[in-house]
């Protein structure tokens, strides 16, 4: 393919955080060791008012809250979110189950390199905010 195409862009399809029965990406990553952006971008909240960890956990596995009982402020602010986030910043990630297994954020070629590097460079600022 390379002699008629200028690149190939590939991408390992994501497991719903280990999630997907009979399912397994393949083993080799181009994921940098980072924290999940999810956790400082993503805010889910299902139609019943229930908050799922992100939006991978569709099942509710790890419930932040339930935006009927608490504010979004608060369950963003919770000390059960700022637990997994700094999981994440202490490479401990593993240690929650569904981000184990989760591949969400692989990255396939050099050339989603943006990703990764733009984030990166924001980490010092989000582990102060902690």
């Amino acid at each position: 393919y390379l002699n008629k195409n200028d690149r190939i862009y590939y991408h390992n399809i994501f497991n719903w955080g280990g999630q997907l029965d009979g399912f397994s990406p393949v083993k080799s990553t181009y994921e940098p060791n980072l924290p999940c952006v999810s956790l400082w971008s993503l805010f889910v909240i299902f139609g019943d008012g229930r908050v799922p960890l992100c939006n991978i956990d569709y099942n509710n596995r790890y419930p932040l809250g339930d935006i009927t009982n608490s504010s979004i402020e608060d369950i963003w602010r919770s000390s059960l979110l700022n637990r997994y986030r700094k999981l994440h910043l202490g490479n401990k990630k593993s240690d929650i189950s569904i981000c184990q297994e989760c591949n969400v954020w692989d990255e396939g070629t050099e050339n989603d390199d943006f990703l990764s590097d733009k984030y990166a460079q924001d980490i010092k600022l989000q582990t102060k905010l902690l």
